[in-house]
């Protein structure tokens, strides 16, 4: 007999275990007294996973660890701490192997219940002993969850907790479990038989999709996408099922992201994704082979398509799912690839060229940012922002039609090239008078002639774009205002160019800056042709300012003019944003090893040169903000305060446009 301080606190420990609550304090007492204390170190295995159970344990102090083999890997299905019991399963059957492997997490004392007192006590008490077979058997569905399902991604409490949610159903041998068209409560888990998913057509023929074997998840998308049934599932043999809510299910997602994923991954493999009616294809020949180019007329986006991403785009019918296209991909290409192939779809659903059920999931919580990505986020739309005018290509197209499609014929053309000329010719001989012009820009008869035509040059840039696109028989479909990084920006959407082949492109792009060219060749000559010195100090200033707008449009390293133009004599769509990218994530990695360089000679230089260009116009405008603010306040505050809220603005100017650029670094 135990000492009585002993002995009352194993009473208490006998109290704490639901399947003892209830017992009579004689019969708590008996088993207390045939509890047999033992010790173990950490890391001694208590009870080993295949031996014959011959007792159950009770912890008294310290923690233990349940352990199963799955495959090659050791999976954890429960830490132990003090007050809980384990080795009770096996003792209910005569004859049973323990489970699973339990060993010390840390120095642990227990005390062991033999079997034949533990047997004897069950059959004194049918309700204990009923107790007992609730717990093994939540215990087995917990078991089967963690080894066999999707949802063993779950953390114990969270997996314990769904358990204790799942409700178990048994169906016969051709029982509708699920019927197509209605709308859905529950999904399933087979813990024992096998289903087959059928899918009724229009004309009333079954089809077979799958058959579904123990640890397979069924009925999910329709709890996920909030729509009906796509298929009937029916039983091929006698099912053991566990049924889960929608609302569990919602719930397990939001605790888990690693489910979601796996979720997903599932769905994909059974999802017939197809494409969105009224797409146009265009095929255009680059010097890396053909490629198409997918337009949305109804949204007046666009999408490039590799010959792999062609292959695919052909295969959305509504009828093949990723296994199905996995096998038709490697019959094609040699190379199996369906979460490349899963990635191509992802992107046409999102872009808006093809349809799935997937893009209606509800996968739970959302993956969460920290602090700073939201605010690099938000940096980088106060840096890029635009304002549209939409549904502009009606009134352009009639435009062109019947004032400036002459401007488009050779003689025009040749004449215009004429006054570029000429007017360049004149300028750069005029230097003197440029420099002498320069000198009376603060005049206000100067500005006041000057703004009017700096505002017309801008639109006459703009016309240049888009003229040129409807010249070519594409859409203009809006226009628009914005800033970008470090000033404001106008802009014309020529988008519909890129239906066209190379050199059509880079004439748009061109244009804008041909137009400046052919202003400030009209300017050139009007100066050096009238005397008025209001006048001729207008014409030079304003043809300095086009050419120097000419220069700052044909910088490559931002997404200005010359921008496009490389991109199309490349042939690389999105090149900035994809040199940057691959700047931030893969350019350490090379640091380390110089050979992932190889080929990426493009991406170095054109990223290397874009970033700093960046950094130096960042510098420039922190400096060129702290001036403006200084002059601007200074008149009416201290020395002290002017300094200082001129600095808070160049420094609130450096924080966003670094955060900008961290990123497009880490954009992928």
């Amino acid at each position: 007999m135990p000492h009585a301080s002993n002995f009352e606190s194993r009473i208490l420990l006998l109290l704490g275990v639901p399947a003892f609550r209830d017992l009579p304090v004689a019969t708590l007492r008996e088993v207390a007294s045939q509890l047999l204390p033992a010790t173990f170190q950490p890391e001694a295995l208590i009870i080993r996973e295949g031996d014959v159970g011959d007792r159950l344990y009770l912890i008294e102090h310290g923690h233990a660890e349940v352990i199963t083999q799955s495959g090659s890997d050791t999976v954890v299905l429960a830490t132990l701490a003090p007050g809980e019991i384990f080795g009770q399963m096996a003792l209910l059957f005569p004859g049973a192997k323990r489970s699973a492997t339990v060993k010390a997490s840390t120095t642990l004392r227990v005390l062991a219940l033999e079997i034949h007192v533990f047997t004897d006590l069950l059959n004194r008490h049918p309700q204990t002993k009923a107790i007992f077979s609730e717990m093994v058997k939540r215990l087995a569905t917990y078991n089967f969850l963690k080894l066999a399902s999707p949802f063993g991604a779950l953390d114990l409490d969270n997996l314990q907790a769904l358990t204790a949610k799942l409700q178990t159903k048994s169906v016969a041998t051709g029982v509708v479990i699920l019927r197509q068209g209605e709308p859905g409560d529950a999904c399933y888990l087979i813990q024992q038989g096998r289903v087959e998913v059928v899918e009724r057509g229009k004309s009333g023929e079954e089809k077979s999709l799958a058959q579904l074997g123990p640890g397979c998840l069924f009925g999910e998308a329709a709890l996920l996408t909030d729509t009906p049934r796509s298929a009937t599932v029916r039983a091929l043999e006698p099912c053991e099922l566990l049924a889960l809510s929608r609302i569990d299910l919602l719930a397990a997602l939001g605790s888990n992201q690693k489910l979601g994923s796996q979720l997903l991954e599932i769905l994909q493999l059974r999802d017939r994704p197809y494409q969105r009616p009224g797409i146009v294809v265009c095929h255009r020949q680059t010097h890396e082979g053909v490629f198409t180019i997918l337009k949305n007329p109804q949204q007046g986006t666009y999408y490039q398509l590799s010959p792999e991403g062609w292959f695919i785009w052909q295969q959305l019918d509504g009828e093949h799912n990723l296994r199905d296209l996995a096998i038709s991909y490697f019959e094609q290409f040699k190379a199996f690839a369906p979460y490349a192939i899963a990635a191509t779809i992802g992107k046409l659903v999102t872009a808006g060229f093809a349809r799935s059920r997937l893009s209606k999931v509800r996968m739970g919580r959302e993956q969460s940012l920290s602090w700073w990505q939201r605010f690099a986020q938000f940096s980088r739309g106060v840096l890029v922002w635009r304002l549209l005018l939409q549904n502009v290509d009606g009134p352009l197209s009639r435009l062109y039609h019947r004032r400036f499609r002459w401007v488009y014929t050779w003689p025009s053309q040749i004449f215009l090239g004429m006054v570029t000329l000429l007017g360049g010719i004149t300028f750069f001989q005029q230097v003197p008078s440029v420099k002498i012009a320069l000198t009376h820009m603060r005049v206000p008869a100067v500005w006041v002639l000057l703004i009017p035509m700096i505002l017309f040059a801008v639109l006459v840039h703009e016309a240049g774009h888009a003229f040129t696109t409807k010249a070519f028989g594409r859409e203009v479909r809006s226009v628009g205002l914005g800033w970008y990084w470090f000033g404001p920006i106008f802009f014309v959407d020529t988008s519909d160019m890129w239906l066209e082949k190379k050199w059509p492109r880079v004439a748009v792009s061109l244009s804008g800056v041909y137009a400046n060219l052919v202003l400030a060749g009209i300017a050139s000559l009007i100066g050096w042709c009238f005397h008025d010195s209001s006048w001729v100090d207008v014409c030079w200033i304003f043809a300095l300012g086009s050419y120097v707008a000419v220069l700052v449009n044909l910088n490559p390293l931002m997404e200005y003019d010359g921008y496009y133009v490389l991109m199309d004599l490349l042939e690389r769509p999105n090149l900035r944003r994809h040199c940057l990218s691959w700047l931030g994530r893969e350019f350490p990695k090379a640091i380390r090893n110089p050979a992932l360089l190889k080929n990426h000679g493009l991406e170095l230089f054109f990223g290397l040169g874009s970033l700093l260009y960046v950094i130096f116009m960042i510098l420039q405008s922190v400096v060129m903000y702290h001036v403006f603010v200084s002059d601007l306040i200074h008149p009416y505050l201290p020395h002290f305060l002017t300094a200082s809220l001129a600095w808070l603005v160049a420094g609130v100017t450096f924080l966003f446009c670094m955060l900008g650029v961290v990123g497009d670094l880490r954009e992928t």
